[in-house]
């Protein structure tokens, strides 16, 4: 199994350097498989002094993602690595990807949803307990699928994000926003339906295999239809209410395309 280990971080190390996303894929779900295993192999990376020579290449890189990785698969060998790192002669680069990790040292799930995935919701976040909750519920829909999904994030929206999900095909991540604005009423209620949805479209990627990460509309098109299915499952009498109510919306656009062509 520690060759088995050794060769998946070889491999990931290397899709990381040529941008292959497939590969880094496949590599980081095989460290999973046997997270402890994988965790020692890890560290014994990080036992190298190569860590106080400039780096050159794609290696400047690597020390980041070998802190990152042994996070997710053991986040209190992580903290110990963190303090062991800290006394060695670090270049300015890796001292400073140290010290932006070390912040994970606090850095623990805030609940496990499906039973295996780690769901992180951020500290800016004041009731993270309705969001624990919510994806809690969301997580176990009839026919949803996540297996292979290393961590969910939940962090706060904010002016600057352009996006309500995010997948990360790299590491199988998703990352959700949650809107900190404290609206009641219908208000409300529809941005929990968007953030569902949201939800089931970002797993759609996963679970479709889209490794592109939304630059092709046609998977888009695949995540939507993905989420619809699940949406209908989760919520069947407000999807066949709102569908009652936008029915005229939608036969009028059916017409109107109908006589365009």
């Amino acid at each position: 199994m520690a060759l088995n280990c050794a060769q998946a971080v070889d491999l990931l190390l290397q899709g990381i350097a040529s941008d292959q996303v497939n590969l880094v894929r496949e590599s980081w779900q095989d460290l999973h498989k046997s997270k402890e295993t994988s965790a020692m192999e890890i560290k014994r990376r990080l036992l190298n002094n190569i860590w106080e020579t400039v780096p050159q290449g794609p290696s400047a890189r690597y020390f980041g993602v070998l802190l990152a990785i042994l996070h997710e698969l053991d986040p209190q060998e992580f903290c110990k690595e963190v303090k062991r790192l800290s006394n060695t002669s670090l270049t300015p680069l890796h001292r400073l990807t140290l010290n932006l990790l070390a912040q994970r040292c606090n850095d623990l799930p805030s609940a496990y949803v499906s039973d295996q995935t780690p769901l992180y919701v951020s500290n800016e976040i004041d009731n993270k307990t309705a969001a624990v909750g919510l994806l809690s519920k969301w997580s176990v829909t009839p026919g949803i699928c996540l297996d292979g999904v290393t961590r969910i994030d939940v962090i706060a929206q904010n002016r600057h994000l352009d996006y309500l999900g995010l997948y990360s095909p790299y590491y199988s991540r998703i990352v959700l926003t949650w809107d900190l604005d404290n609206e009641r009423g219908l208000i409300r209620w529809l941005r929990k339906l968007r953030l569902e949805q949201t939800f089931y479209h970002e797993v759609g990627h996963h679970v479709l295999g889209h490794l592109d990460r939304g630059q092709v509309p046609e998977q888009e098109k695949e995540a939507d239809r993905y989420a619809a299915r699940l949406l209908k499952r989760s919520r069947p009498i407000t999807v066949l209410t709102i569908r009652i109510l936008l029915w005229p919306y939608f036969f009028y656009r059916r017409v109107k395309s109908v006589r365009a062509q």
